[in-house]
């Protein structure tokens, strides 16, 4: 059986956990708020400046009732159940389907670009450190990405952990993810949710192992009946959770692209692929029948089961690409890409990804993420994580590397000498990963992938801790590559089969893209943005009847007012466009318009 590779991330500023943890220990109660609650208090807002006024939710209805009057019990349920029915109902349309091999969105072809940043909720479970959240977003924002990847798990007693017991909850975590993914909907961003690690970083599956009275090694997690029912109920739990800033239910958010079984789902006891097949079945229909407007994928990395070769393709990490994804209950097909930790050449890397795009369109049939592709920067991290991550361990079948005493992967805490971008420690060349990472854009774009997101969009102060981070704007030629490849995305997504007028018409509530004036036009051409009412990240480019951005006329934060733009025929280079029709997009919130404009030279 051929060896495995060992990897584990870095996952949290401990300088920060140790900061805010004193905070977390000394909440009084843990901070319950419920959608409606702010009604029940008597206040506006989630956190009252009134010390008295404790925010509550319906977990702690119970309790209240030995010190609170039944009416005002009452008040407090009526009131939640009132918001979350007036919350305002999301059009089908609104919603990310698949068809074929395509994503599919307001009528068109929906491609995208993203990024991944794991410790979204945990850091906005802290109100302090929410402006770094929001730094993160709206960097992806304005670098035309709009996917977000991260976590909506964190399982044990670690640092802001969301789940601490089975079933056990902590509110304020909850309303960190609420925050996010609000945050998100404010950007125009869409959020893909994964419920449980692989790994040992923010719990995961060990941690389900750990506390069943039975289940004793990691791969136990598949098939425990403990273990499974906890999981089925935080994906329940999750999925029904009304927002406590939008009071939404999550299941009826558009701004959710897709819930994720697990990150990097991985079973080598059974190198047949049965456990994790029937495990992704399983668990796949169980969050269908619970929310039919989302979408739902595996999380694998896309090892294959061809039952010879090497390790990544004869099938000892229990995961089959093809099997995996041929599931009826799981709507696209996920892959990672990591040379440094898999000991992969360049060739072996891109010839991987190659056969998953093409088996992706031929075999599945359905569309293809590349949801994880991270590269060390030159020279980073070489001696302590390449002895960690390269040797190849050989382990007897049924036996894991959870399991082999002094392989345990690095845990929470456990780490090198801290190195942060740009003071010196690691070596601030991007020039290998910029030729990585320029392939694997030329091979989706290519291929017209589904979408791909990037290991991963650190905000400024964040310790680079395993090496892969994306700092914005400092990467300065990484984030160019970065931000060409969404905007060429983007521009296959355009949706060519919804006239302007119909685009227009459908795009009313957050926003408008006025008639072009005047139209033909020679040299300029002008719209307005109107129906602006509040605050949300708005672009508005130009493309050709081809798909391909010619220009960007307008990309940031828009607020109440509106907002004209102009167009002068050039395009992004300076160079004149020639004579013909172009479309116009506004794209707001989630939302998208279309005009068609005439250049007559």
């Amino acid at each position: 059986m051929e060896g495995r590779r060992l990897r584990s991330r870095r996952v949290a500023s401990h300088a920060v956990a140790v900061d805010t943890a004193k905070q977390h220990a000394q909440r009084q109660v843990p901070r319950l708020h419920a959608a409606g609650a702010e009604l029940f208090c008597g206040s506006l807002s989630s956190r009252s400046p009134d010390p008295k006024v404790q925010p509550v939710s319906l977990d702690g209805i119970l309790t209240m009732r030995r010190r609170a009057p039944r009416r005002c019990i009452l008040v407090l349920a009526l009131s939640c159940a009132a918001v979350a029915m007036l919350a305002p109902r999301a059009s089908p349309s609104d919603f990310v389907t698949v068809e074929g091999s395509r994503f599919r969105l307001h009528g068109g072809s929906y491609h995208f670009a993203g990024a991944n940043c794991y410790y979204l909720m945990t850091w906005a479970a802290e109100p302090s450190l929410r402006p770094f959240v929001d730094e993160v977003l709206e960097e992806a924002a304005l670098m035309g990405m709009t996917v977000v990847r991260t976590w909506a798990f964190n399982d044990g007693d670690g640092w802001n952990a969301l789940q601490t017991a089975p079933r056990v909850y902590d509110e304020a975590v909850f309303e960190g993810l609420d925050y996010v993914v609000q945050k998100g909907s404010t950007l125009g961003l869409r959020l893909v949710l994964t419920l449980v690690n692989n790994w040992v970083d923010y719990g995961g599956m060990d941690q389900y192992v750990t506390w069943s009275p039975r289940a004793q090694f990691h791969d136990d997690f598949y098939s425990d009946d403990s273990t499974r029912t906890w999981y089925r109920g935080h994906c329940s739990r999750v999925v029904g959770r009304v927002n406590t800033f939008n009071g939404l239910l999550y299941r009826d958010d558009p701004t959710i692209l897709a819930w994720e079984l697990a990150n990097e789902p991985r079973c080598p006891s059974d190198p047949q692929g049965n456990t994790l097949a029937t495990w992704i079945t399983e668990m796949s229909a169980h969050i269908q029948s619970l929310d039919p407007n989302h979408l739902v994928t595996t999380g694998i990395e896309g090892f294959y089961d061809d039952g010879h070769g090497p390790w990544y393709t004869n099938g000892s990490e229990g995961v089959d690409f093809l099997r995996d994804h041929q599931v009826t209950t799981i709507d696209y097909a996920t892959a990672h890409s990591w040379p440094d930790h898999w000991g992969f050449d360049f060739a072996t890397t891109m010839a991987l990804l190659s056969r998953q795009l093409d088996d992706a369109s031929a075999i599945i049939q359905k569309p293809f993420v590349l949801e994880e592709f991270g590269k060390w920067r030159d020279g980073s991290l070489a001696a302590h994580e390449r002895a960690h991550y390269d040797p190849v361990t050989y382990f007897s079948p049924g036996v894991t590397p959870y399991d082999v005493p002094g392989a345990t992967p690095l845990r929470r805490g456990e780490t090198h000498a801290p190195q942060r971008y740009g003071d010196g420690s690691v070596p601030a060349s991007t020039a290998t990963r910029d030729f990585y990472f320029q392939a694997y854009c030329d091979s989706l774009l290519a291929h017209a992938a589904g979408g791909s997101s990037v290991w991963i969009l650190y905000h400024d102060t964040y310790p680079d801790y395993d090496g892969f981070g994306v700092y914005h704007p400092a990467d300065t030629s990484t984030v160019a590559i970065l931000e060409a490849h969404a905007a060429a995305m983007t521009s296959l997504s355009v949706p060519t089969d919804v006239s302007p007028e119909i685009a227009t018409a459908a795009f009313t509530e957050g926003g408008s893209l006025g008639v072009p004036y005047p139209n033909p036009f020679n040299p300029r051409v002008t719209l307005r943005v109107d129906g602006v009412h509040e605050p949300a990240f708005t672009s508005v480019r130009v493309y050709d009847l081809r798909g391909r951005l010619v220009q960007t006329l307008f990309s940031g934060m828009l607020g109440a007012g509106g907002l004209s733009v102009s167009w002068d025929g050039t395009s992004r280079g300076g160079a004149a466009a020639p004579s013909g029709a172009f479309l116009v997009r506004l794209d707001r919130a989630g939302r998208s318009a279309t005009r068609r404009v005439v250049l007559l030279r």
